[in-house]
């Protein structure tokens, strides 16, 4: 569709695109902001008319063609009108929502890490790291790297933050003063991950010299995985070198015996934490790189999200793989992490932060696809210049998830089912029918479940 400026006969902005089916109705808000298109598959489209981006996923309310789209005067709430002789209300408030964007941050960020006194961590491309409040996403206090942060992490006791990704330092700040705390030179090398082991005394460095100098004082290879005390920035015994695939990701087990490490080659590597010999036999990932991996609550599996949309687990000692595979998501999974009491693991897909979780060790998922709200892209139109992980993060109630991704696609997420009730509640503005009670939950008593 395209709209045109009758004054000057030119187009008054780029061409909207439908992203299925055909435009049977038309309006704009009050100020032209945004534009509301009804198609005739039954959904309504919205864009931001000055960008022609499509603003969040089409309004499914009606059966039929909408034959008519209409905005309150004050644009807060849309009216949509089917063929099928019904209607539908839209509160376009934002106050509903489930979920709110990670805003205060530039370009795509890659990785997402709560501190142990609840804290929301992001890196962004921008170079920086922000501290922000767990529940509400708003940037408290901000930290300057220097080139695109590609990966963050906090000890234990919550006393350090660490950013690190293409620029020549993994820098760590103290949180009390949020004073440098040390910086370690890292040369011409990219650096993908960071973890603090569970005691907080070592913290492990991914380093990709893949697109610098093989040869540095640490010897030859493409990567290398560096351990460094936080406090004094000083190294811990030697590294563990790469000559094949440089390491992309990094998990300790809860216990700290195990550390496992993804390499672009398409090989997982379980460690002895303390030797840093292999604890288990390689584990190789035959159609697809591993991406991001996570160890599960209990130490005893290793899981990671694959280039081809499938999530897999593997056993930490033996390196068999433990089925059920996580199947279903389109595109890169490049973000795996679990919920404090295990029993839900969140995959997210590199770029548009579309997330699905997973009732663990089951391997069922839990409702749709989490797709943030206002999220520009498609996955034929969204563009990550270089590879970054998407690793969301549990907040330690669990009460929270920070889903990542490209430049406005993260999304801290409210998982509490009374809110999410609530809000459900909110939007309908009434209980289920009883015809409505038999068709989706058949098996159910009919009982109320909003507040009269």
């Amino acid at each position: 569709m395209i709209i045109v400026d009758v004054g000057r006969r030119a187009l008054a902005s780029p061409v909207l695109t439908l992203s299925d089916d055909v435009a049977s109705s038309i309006e704009f808000s009050p100020g032209t902001e945004v534009v509301a298109v009804g198609r005739g598959d039954g959904r309504t489209q919205l864009f931001d008319r000055a960008t022609a981006t499509s603003l969040g996923e089409p309004l499914a309310a009606n059966a039929a063609a909408v034959n008519d789209v209409s905005f309150s005067p004050d644009g807060s709430v849309l009216a949509t009108a089917g063929l099928d002789r019904t209607g539908a209300l839209w509160s376009l408030d934002g106050r509903r929502a489930i979920a709110v964007p990670l805003a205060g941050q530039r370009g795509v960020i890659a990785e997402a890490a709560y501190t142990a006194d609840g804290r929301l961590l992001t890196g962004a491309a921008d170079g920086t790291v922000a501290e922000r409040d767990g529940s509400t996403g708003r940037v408290l206090r901000t930290y300057r790297l220097g080139g695109e942060t590609l990966t963050v992490a906090s000890d234990p006791a919550g006393k350090f933050i660490a950013g690190g990704g293409t620029g020549s330092a993994v820098r760590i700040w103290r949180r009390d003063t949020s004073a440098p705390a040390a910086s370690v030179d890292v040369g011409a090398a990219w650096v993908h991950s960071l973890a603090f082991g569970p005691d907080g005394k070592e913290l492990a460095i991914a380093v990709d010299r893949s697109r610098g100098d093989l040869q540095s004082a640490f010897g030859r290879g493409v990567g290398l995985v560096r351990f460094v005390d936080p406090a004094t920035h000083h190294d811990v015994g030697k590294p563990i070198s790469y000559d094949n695939g440089q390491p992309i990701s990094l998990a300790w087990s809860p216990d700290g015996r195990l550390l496992a490490v993804a390499t672009a080659d398409n090989f997982l590597h379980v460690y002895d934490a303390r030797t840093r010999r292999p604890a288990a036999p390689v584990i190789e990932s035959v159609d697809a790189l591993i991406a991001d991996v996570t160890f599960s609550p209990d130490g005893k599996r290793v899981i990671g999200g694959t280039a081809s949309g499938v999530t897999r687990q593997w056993d930490a000692r033996t390196g068999r793989e433990i089925p059920p595979a996580l199947e279903g998501q389109i595109g890169t999974v490049a973000g795996v992490g679990y919920s404090p009491d295990g029993r839900m693991l969140a995959t997210t897909t590199l770029g548009l932060s579309t997330t699905r979780l997973w009732e663990i060790p089951a391997g069922r998922s839990i409702g749709a696809i989490l797709v943030g709200g206002h999220v520009p892209y498609t996955t034929r139109t969204v563009s990550i210049e270089h590879f970054a992980r998407s690793r969301p993060a549990f907040a330690p109630d669990g009460r929270h998830l920070a889903t990542v991704g490209a430049d406005g696609a993260a999304e801290l997420w409210d998982l509490a089912p009374d809110d999410w009730l609530h809000a459900a509640c909110s939007v309908a503005g009434r209980d289920l029918s009883t015809a409505e009670w038999h068709e989706h939950l058949p098996a159910r008593h009919p009982f109320a479940l909003c507040p009269a």
